[in-house]
């Protein structure tokens, strides 16, 4: 039985993923392949998340120029969708951050976390 899984995001700037997974902890290699017991030889992904298990998840970028998950979730330490989410949250923080500094060179943003695990942002520009 096979868990392997893709999981679509609208994921499209490779360095602020990069640095998102930097922020949260997490290491990553490119052009490498995925293993998992499902996953034979492996499967070849854009990045390869490096979650200190033995079934890595990847970030495969599709025809649109969006990066996907792809990979087998089913012993993954809290669960695909807290690994997922938690990656898509702070990657959207860290490119608002982006094109706020882009667009206002001197603006400061800071994040307020509510309690519903969801995140305020504040720019003063």
């Amino acid at each position: 039985m096979s868990h392997v899984s893709t999981v679509k995001t609208s994921i499209r700037d490779l360095n602020i993923l990069k640095e998102t997974l930097k922020a949260l902890g997490l290491g990553y290699y490119e052009g490498q392949n995925i293993k998992g017991q499902y996953l034979g030889a492996g499967q070849k992904v854009d990045l390869v998340i490096d979650n200190k298990g033995d079934r890595n998840i990847g970030m495969k970028k599709d025809a649109e120029g969006n990066f996907s998950f792809v990979g087998d979730f089913y012993f993954l330490k809290g669960g695909k969708k807290n690994f997922t989410e938690d990656i898509i949250q702070k990657y959207t923080v860290m490119k608002l951050r982006a094109e706020l500094r882009k667009s206002y060179a001197a603006a400061s943003v800071s994040e307020i976390a509510q309690e519903d695990g969801s995140i305020k942002l504040v720019a003063n520009l």
